[in-house]
């Protein structure tokens, strides 16, 4: 028989590049620690302790478009604020507004990878706005399509089922996801 070798070459036009971003730089969460800033300053990062600020983001759009990623996937974060009405409100979701305001955000596409771990597992009753919420970010430009259709990942399948407890259930949600999506004139998810 024949033996094809598949080469990089072949298949760079389906490869798509990207970074998580995870964005507990504020100086407003708990993932700076003065131990680590007093005990390791030689560990400092080039952007500084606190990145999530917006001239860093542009500095980091401009700097990962260079070097060929195509996308951030953001670590998104459950944080519901009842008052406001929203289920974006955790300060780890700063990067993100950083970017979508971004002068130069064209240069770089996004994602959402939904941290739905131990502390940011959601209640099935929010399931509707937060799929509310992700499609007004699917339609943002630059939103990472995969067959037409919007790209999100969650961490955790068996917080998934925390949630919604069963695989039935699940595949429920999904389909209702779905759903609404298309009638948002999006092609699924």
């Amino acid at each position: 028989g024949t033996t094809h070798v598949l080469s990089a070459q072949n298949h760079a036009k389906d490869i798509r590049l990207g970074a998580y971003y995870f964005d507990g730089w504020t100086g407003k969460t708990m993932h700076i620690k003065k131990k680590m800033v007093d005990s390791f300053p030689e560990r400092k990062p080039i952007w500084g302790w606190e990145t999530s600020k917006a001239k860093l983001m542009s500095t980091q759009i401009d700097l990962a478009a260079r070097s060929g990623i195509l996308f951030f996937s953001f670590c998104w974060y459950f944080g519901k604020n009842k008052e406001a009405g929203v289920v974006h409100a955790d300060l780890k979701n700063n990067a993100l507004d950083l970017y979508l305001n971004a002068p130069n955000r064209k240069k770089l596409g996004f994602n959402l990878l939904v941290a739905n771990h131990a502390g940011y597992v959601f209640k099935a009753s929010d399931w509707e706005d937060l799929c509310t919420y992700w499609i007004s970010l699917f339609k943002q430009p630059g939103y990472v399509m995969v067959d037409q259709k919007p790209l999100i990942t969650f961490f955790s399948i068996s917080a998934l089922a925390q949630t919604f407890g069963s695989t039935q259930n699940i595949n429920k949600a999904f389909a209702q996801f779905k759903s609404m999506a298309q009638k948002e004139g999006l092609k699924g998810v």
